[in-house]
């Protein structure tokens, strides 16, 4: 008996512990859409709500240090709401729901920036803390802003950042473009995604953006079984599209 408990104690030392797997959590909204989320070893997400069909609120953050905090705002919104199915109702929202920082900021007024990504639209602002270090973790600028995920559901965000145009921190305006969605189906998205350039902005109240430095020559098409979401780190639009179209 004692030899038994002592192969059964060795047995489950050798299985992996319950808390080595990454978190993954599939985000439900109208139609049928369903985003994924799933963290990585430098990046965690928290569920702070949902209501399933409806709407859900995400938290992302590093493992390590106070980089950034970046919340995500998952909006379903289909023809017979329409309360965010445009343009200009996009930007309303931005610019009334970013007010309330006004009192603390350096900036007097919302002066809204146009985000064109992978052909969806939407609106940001940022506005920086009028006393640097004072806020929460340190954080000097605040970036909000709304986009158009699909015709049925949109994505608001807030991002807290120390740095303006940064690779880390286009990095994670390029990780919340990647959940539009460009055709039906399930879009999932790896925490942290870094996912490729594409046409945004370069807010006016940021710092000059650095020089643009030529990347490395186009790599051929994903080689066939290759993870589809290691596409999303080529550097354009046309790499993206060329790698994700190889035979798998």
């Amino acid at each position: 008996m004692r030899r038994l408990q002592i192969l059964i104690t060795f047995l489950l030392a050798m299985l992996p512990m319950p808390g080595s797997a990454a978190a993954t959590h599939e985000i439900s909204l109208s139609a049928g859409e369903v985003f994924q989320i799933s963290e990585t070893d430098q990046w965690r997400f928290e569920l702070q709500k949902e209501v399933i069909g409806r709407f859900a609120d995400v938290k992302i953050s590093p493992k390590r240090g106070e980089a950034f905090s970046l919340t995500l705002y998952f909006i379903a919104d289909t023809p017979d709401l329409a309360r965010l199915d445009s343009a200009e109702k996009i930007a309303r929202s931005v610019s009334e729901g970013s007010e309330r920082y006004l009192a603390t900021s350096v900036e007097k007024e919302i002066k809204l920036q146009t985000i064109s990504a992978r052909g969806s639209y939407g609106s940001l602002t940022v506005l920086i803390d009028a006393g640097p270090g004072t806020a929460p973790g340190g954080f000097k600028y605040l970036t909000r802003g709304m986009i158009r995920l699909s015709p049925d559901s949109a994505l608001g965000f807030s991002l807290l950042s120390k740095e303006m145009n940064t690779a880390a921190y286009r990095q994670l305006l390029n990780y919340v473009y990647s959940f539009i969605r460009l055709q039906p189906g399930t879009t999932t998205a790896k925490v942290p995604a870094a996912a490729a350039p594409v046409s945004g902005i370069a807010p006016k109240s940021a710092p000059p953006a650095p020089a643009a430095v030529a990347g490395p020559r186009p790599p051929k098409p994903a080689a066939r079984g290759a993870d589809l979401r290691d596409c999303l780190s080529l550097p354009t639009d046309a790499e993206i599209m060329r790698c994700t179209r190889a035979p798998r």
